[in-house]
């Protein structure tokens, strides 16, 4: 990012812009069927078994912009195989091949159907927002 930041900041104010944000949405890990979840996605795919740090995001932005940072919860209500999709457009899969996508997403939808056996995942999520004001 540091490397675009002279760019960024051109085109923003270019655009009008006054503050120059940077967000993202992160599944909520303090909600119990998520945090199973994530911890089969990290073993799935290899990954440490450490929780993730919330404020990781915000380490790499350049601190020359002088980035204020906030987070907030925010949940949606969709049907499972909406989630199921969702979770199978990770691109991680790629890798692991057809097979054993589909085998995961089957254990997955198995668990998920135990957890909302209406059809209905709620899900929840995190957005981490940073905005730099010039």
């Amino acid at each position: 990012m540091r490397r675009h930041t002279p760019h960024t900041t051109h085109a923003t104010r270019a655009a009008g812009a006054g503050k120059r944000p940077a967000w993202w949405n992160d599944s909520d890990s303090t909600v119990a069927w998520i945090a199973g979840q994530d911890a089969r996605l990290r073993r799935l795919f290899g990954a440490g078994t450490e929780e993730p740090d919330p404020m990781a995001r915000f380490r790499g932005l350049p601190p020359e912009l002088g980035f204020v940072h906030r987070q907030m919860s925010w949940t949606r209500n969709v049907p499972l195989d909406t989630h199921l999709a969702n979770l199978a457009s990770y691109s991680d899969f790629l890798v692991r091949g057809q097979d054993a996508t589909r085998a995961f997403l089957a254990a997955e939808r198995g668990l998920l159907r135990e957890a909302f056996p209406d059809g209905t995942v709620e899900e929840r999520y995190v957005v981490s927002l940073a905005v730099a004001a010039p």
